[in-house]
């Protein structure tokens, strides 16, 4: 009853270019690290996708809108409400056959085969320092998934030659990559996210894989000199924003 008095309360959504997100206060709304992620992540003709804690089922859609039509997206969320939300936006977009939206901890899911492409926005905080929601704790705080849990799963499930795409705080890469290291993953792409070119990085757009390589370095600056919306910012998502 309560998860359906809370989609009954749902905001009116975000409107992209080919689908509308809707979400609730309680769950993950869009968020601009999200859609640069689900942009910038290759995904080529991928045939088995995995979004790691789908949320509002944004980047689920995101790729299944960039991905080819034979191309299947599990996307795992355990929160019962942010299923709810993220069944909902699939439903209402073209991709209802790609995306099957799994009612799971990831620790407990058990995909049908390995992935060609793995991608998550994970939980940012570590700190204990918690919000008296519960479900707000579950999106701000490694609570649910830290990073060598991420990088054990993402170890179980990638296929020999896919690949692993994150974003993160830019203080929190190394971390992770060591963590993904431990696993004999490599990061081997990182974009430096910038507000504008006075400040320093804020996110790191990352890539992962098994074969060892030299990163390669970009760099992702969000305004320009009169604080609009960049140019390189502009192309990146230019298939998604209205």
């Amino acid at each position: 009853m309560q998860s359906e008095k809370s989609l009954s309360q749902l905001n009116p959504g975000f409107k992209f270019k080919q689908f509308s997100i809707c979400s609730s206060g309680l769950c993950f709304p869009v968020t601009t690290d999200s859609v640069l992620l689900g942009a910038w992540a290759e995904i080529g003709a991928s045939a088995q996708i995995l979004d790691i804690g789908t949320g509002s089922g944004l980047l689920a859609i995101m790729l299944a809108q960039r991905s080819d039509q034979s191309s299947v997206i599990d996307a795992v969320e355990t929160d019962p409400l942010a299923v709810k939300v993220a069944e909902a936006n699939v439903k209402n977009s073209a991709w209802t056959a790609k995306i099957k939206v799994q009612h799971s901890s990831i620790q407990n899911f058990v995909p049908n085969e390995r992935y060609d492409v793995i991608i998550c926005n994970p939980p940012y905080f570590d700190e204990k320092v918690y919000s008296p929601s519960a479900s707000k704790n579950k999106q701000r705080h490694q609570t649910s998934l830290d990073f060598n849990e991420l990088s054990l799963v993402c170890d179980l499930f990638l296929q020999q030659k896919g690949s692993i795409f994150v974003v993160v705080p830019f203080n929190k890469e190394p971390q992770l990559s060591s963590s993904f290291l431990s696993k004999s993953i490599y990061c081997v792409k990182m974009t430096k996210v910038y507000h504008n070119k006075h400040s320093e990085p804020s996110i790191a757009l990352l890539k992962y894989g098994r074969s060892l390589a030299s990163i390669e370095l970009h760099h992702l600056i969000l305004y320009d000199e009169q604080g609009k919306r960049s140019h390189d910012y502009h192309h990146l998502v230019k298939d998604f924003y209205l």
